[in-house]
Protein backbone atom coordinates (compact mmCIF):
# COMPACT_ATOMS: atom_id res chain seq x y z
CA UNK A 1 0.00 0.00 0.00
CA UNK A 2 1.34 3.36 -1.30
CA UNK A 3 -1.08 5.32 0.64
CA UNK A 4 0.59 5.67 3.58
CA UNK A 5 3.63 7.19 1.92
CA UNK A 6 1.63 9.52 -0.58
CA UNK A 7 -1.30 10.71 1.71
CA UNK A 8 0.54 12.73 4.82
CA UNK A 9 3.14 14.28 1.81
CA UNK A 10 -0.14 15.55 0.23
CA UNK A 11 -1.29 16.65 3.28
CA UNK A 12 2.62 18.47 4.41
CA UNK A 13 2.28 19.63 0.45
CA UNK A 14 -1.00 21.91 0.71
CA UNK A 15 -0.07 22.91 4.41
CA UNK A 16 3.01 24.29 2.91
CA UNK A 17 1.80 26.06 -0.03
CA UNK A 18 -0.67 27.47 2.31
CA UNK A 19 2.34 28.79 4.35
CA UNK A 20 3.67 29.72 1.11
CA UNK A 21 0.89 32.06 0.43
CA UNK A 22 0.58 33.32 3.84
CA UNK A 23 4.69 33.77 4.79
CA UNK A 24 6.04 37.11 5.46
CA UNK A 25 9.85 38.28 6.40
CA UNK A 26 9.93 37.14 9.57
CA UNK A 27 11.94 34.63 10.85
CA UNK A 28 9.84 32.09 12.86
CA UNK A 29 7.17 31.38 9.77
CA UNK A 30 10.00 31.42 7.72
CA UNK A 31 11.89 28.62 9.69
CA UNK A 32 8.62 26.72 10.46
CA UNK A 33 7.51 26.81 6.75
CA UNK A 34 10.61 25.27 5.44
CA UNK A 35 10.97 22.52 8.20
CA UNK A 36 7.24 21.56 7.11
CA UNK A 37 8.53 21.54 3.46
CA UNK A 38 11.61 19.43 4.53
CA UNK A 39 9.90 16.97 6.39
CA UNK A 40 8.01 16.75 3.07
CA UNK A 41 11.15 15.70 1.13
CA UNK A 42 12.59 12.98 3.33
CA UNK A 43 9.17 10.99 5.10
CA UNK A 44 10.24 7.45 3.30
CA UNK A 45 11.42 6.06 6.43
CA UNK A 46 10.03 2.92 5.99
CA UNK A 47 12.11 -0.57 4.52
CA UNK A 48 8.98 -1.02 2.06
CA UNK A 49 10.58 -1.82 -2.05
CA UNK A 50 9.21 0.50 -4.14
CA UNK A 51 10.15 0.89 -7.68
CA UNK A 52 13.42 3.31 -8.29
CA UNK A 53 11.40 4.90 -11.24
CA UNK A 54 8.13 5.63 -8.46
CA UNK A 55 10.70 6.92 -5.79
CA UNK A 56 12.35 9.45 -8.12
CA UNK A 57 9.10 10.69 -9.87
CA UNK A 58 7.03 11.44 -6.56
CA UNK A 59 10.21 12.98 -4.91
CA UNK A 60 10.35 15.38 -7.87
CA UNK A 61 6.73 16.16 -7.66
CA UNK A 62 7.63 16.83 -4.25
CA UNK A 63 10.28 18.94 -4.82
CA UNK A 64 7.77 21.71 -6.52
CA UNK A 65 6.20 23.24 -3.48
CA UNK A 66 9.51 23.55 -2.13
CA UNK A 67 10.84 25.33 -5.70
CA UNK A 68 7.91 27.59 -5.31
CA UNK A 69 9.02 28.29 -1.64
CA UNK A 70 12.40 29.30 -2.32
CA UNK A 71 11.96 31.47 -5.50
CA UNK A 72 8.86 33.70 -3.36
CA UNK A 73 11.57 33.21 -0.52
CA UNK A 74 14.28 34.96 -2.62
CA UNK A 75 11.91 37.00 -4.65
CA UNK A 76 10.60 39.05 -1.62
CA UNK A 77 14.45 39.34 -0.32
CA UNK A 78 15.54 40.53 -3.17
CA UNK A 79 17.89 38.20 -3.43
CA UNK A 80 16.92 36.03 -6.93
CA UNK A 81 19.85 36.98 -8.49
CA UNK A 82 21.26 34.31 -6.51
CA UNK A 83 20.02 31.66 -8.95
CA UNK A 84 20.86 33.37 -11.68
CA UNK A 85 24.75 32.85 -10.28
CA UNK A 86 26.85 30.36 -12.34
CA UNK A 87 29.31 28.58 -10.04
CA UNK A 88 25.72 27.53 -8.32
CA UNK A 89 26.32 24.32 -11.21
CA UNK A 90 29.54 23.73 -9.57
CA UNK A 91 28.26 21.94 -6.26
CA UNK A 92 25.11 20.42 -8.30
CA UNK A 93 27.41 19.35 -11.16
CA UNK A 94 29.65 17.21 -8.75
CA UNK A 95 26.83 16.22 -7.09
CA UNK A 96 25.25 14.60 -10.09
CA UNK A 97 28.50 12.95 -11.27
CA UNK A 98 29.61 11.20 -7.98
CA UNK A 99 25.52 9.80 -7.56
CA UNK A 100 26.22 8.36 -11.10
CA UNK A 101 30.08 7.11 -10.32
CA UNK A 102 28.76 5.48 -6.17
CA UNK A 103 25.39 4.04 -8.15
CA UNK A 104 27.93 2.74 -11.06
CA UNK A 105 30.70 1.33 -9.71
CA UNK A 106 30.44 1.40 -6.10
CA UNK A 107 26.40 0.45 -5.02
CA UNK A 108 23.37 0.12 -6.74
CA UNK A 109 21.04 3.09 -4.91
CA UNK A 110 20.81 6.09 -7.00
CA UNK A 111 17.60 7.35 -5.70
CA UNK A 112 19.61 7.62 -1.99
CA UNK A 113 22.62 9.41 -3.55
CA UNK A 114 20.68 11.71 -5.27
CA UNK A 115 18.95 12.86 -2.39
CA UNK A 116 22.43 12.82 -0.43
CA UNK A 117 24.70 14.57 -2.37
CA UNK A 118 22.27 17.01 -5.42
CA UNK A 119 19.33 17.13 -3.35
CA UNK A 120 20.19 17.55 0.17
CA UNK A 121 22.96 20.39 -0.12
CA UNK A 122 21.01 22.54 -2.71
CA UNK A 123 17.35 22.32 -0.80
CA UNK A 124 18.81 22.60 2.63
CA UNK A 125 21.59 25.19 2.34
CA UNK A 126 18.80 27.16 0.43
CA UNK A 127 15.79 26.90 2.86
CA UNK A 128 18.31 26.97 6.01
CA UNK A 129 21.51 29.20 5.21
CA UNK A 130 20.00 31.61 2.55
CA UNK A 131 16.67 32.01 3.18
CA UNK A 132 16.10 31.76 6.82
CA UNK A 133 19.30 33.49 7.27
CA UNK A 134 18.25 36.63 5.67
CA UNK A 135 15.35 36.38 7.88
CA UNK A 136 17.56 36.66 11.08
CA UNK A 137 20.54 38.77 10.20
CA UNK A 138 20.98 42.45 11.05
CA UNK A 139 17.10 41.60 13.04
CA UNK A 140 18.98 41.21 16.58
CA UNK A 141 22.30 41.97 18.14
CA UNK A 142 25.33 39.85 17.01
CA UNK A 143 25.40 37.49 20.69
CA UNK A 144 21.74 37.02 20.17
CA UNK A 145 21.99 36.07 16.37
CA UNK A 146 24.85 33.58 17.25
CA UNK A 147 22.97 31.87 19.85
CA UNK A 148 19.56 31.94 17.69
CA UNK A 149 21.84 30.14 14.32
CA UNK A 150 22.68 27.75 16.71
CA UNK A 151 19.17 27.13 18.38
CA UNK A 152 18.38 26.33 14.67
CA UNK A 153 21.17 24.16 13.77
CA UNK A 154 20.02 21.54 16.47
CA UNK A 155 16.12 21.62 15.16
CA UNK A 156 17.80 21.25 10.95
CA UNK A 157 19.66 18.20 12.93
CA UNK A 158 16.48 16.55 15.19
CA UNK A 159 14.99 16.83 11.68
CA UNK A 160 17.24 14.83 10.16
CA UNK A 161 15.86 11.75 12.50
CA UNK A 162 18.47 10.41 14.15
CA UNK A 163 18.38 10.98 18.43
CA UNK A 164 21.76 9.31 19.20
CA UNK A 165 23.83 12.09 20.80
CA UNK A 166 26.94 11.42 17.87
CA UNK A 167 24.46 12.22 14.93
CA UNK A 168 23.26 15.56 17.00
CA UNK A 169 26.29 16.90 18.19
CA UNK A 170 27.76 16.36 14.40
CA UNK A 171 24.76 17.53 12.25
CA UNK A 172 24.09 20.61 14.68
CA UNK A 173 27.88 21.41 15.15
CA UNK A 174 28.58 21.00 11.39
CA UNK A 175 25.12 23.26 10.36
CA UNK A 176 26.45 25.86 12.71
CA UNK A 177 29.49 25.94 11.41
CA UNK A 178 27.92 26.72 7.96
CA UNK A 179 25.95 29.65 9.70
CA UNK A 180 29.22 30.97 11.17
CA UNK A 181 30.77 30.77 7.59
CA UNK A 182 27.70 32.14 6.15
CA UNK A 183 27.62 34.79 9.25
CA UNK A 184 31.68 36.45 8.05
CA UNK A 185 30.56 36.96 4.46
CA UNK A 186 27.78 38.99 4.97
CA UNK A 187 28.36 41.30 1.80
CA UNK A 188 29.11 38.48 -0.59
CA UNK A 189 27.21 35.42 0.38
CA UNK A 190 29.49 33.12 -1.37
CA UNK A 191 26.22 30.71 -1.46
CA UNK A 192 27.65 27.86 -4.06
CA UNK A 193 31.10 27.42 -1.21
CA UNK A 194 28.31 26.60 1.54
CA UNK A 195 26.63 24.06 -0.69
CA UNK A 196 30.36 22.61 -1.59
CA UNK A 197 31.20 22.09 2.17
CA UNK A 198 27.84 20.33 2.54
CA UNK A 199 28.21 18.10 -0.16
CA UNK A 200 31.70 17.20 0.49
CA UNK A 201 30.60 16.47 4.23
CA UNK A 202 27.64 14.04 2.80
CA UNK A 203 30.16 12.72 0.52
CA UNK A 204 32.37 11.42 3.10
CA UNK A 205 29.58 10.46 5.40
CA UNK A 206 27.98 7.92 2.40
CA UNK A 207 31.58 6.85 1.72
CA UNK A 208 32.38 6.25 5.36
CA UNK A 209 28.71 4.06 5.53
CA UNK A 210 29.59 2.49 1.90
CA UNK A 211 32.70 1.20 3.64
CA UNK A 212 31.12 -0.11 7.06
CA UNK A 213 28.46 -1.71 5.19
CA UNK A 214 30.92 -3.90 3.37
CA UNK A 215 32.98 -5.18 6.38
Amino acid sequence: MLTHYIIPNLIVIVLSLIMIKKWGIKAIPTFVSACLLYICLFTLKDKTSYPVYFIILFNSILLIPVSIFIFLSLKRQNNIQLLKEWTIWIPVATGLFSSLIINFFIYDGIESFLITLLIAPIFESLLFHEIVFNTVKDKYPEKKEIILFFGLSFIIAILHGSFRLKDLLFRTFGFFILYLIKNSRRENSNFWLIVLIHFLVNLICLILDLITMGK
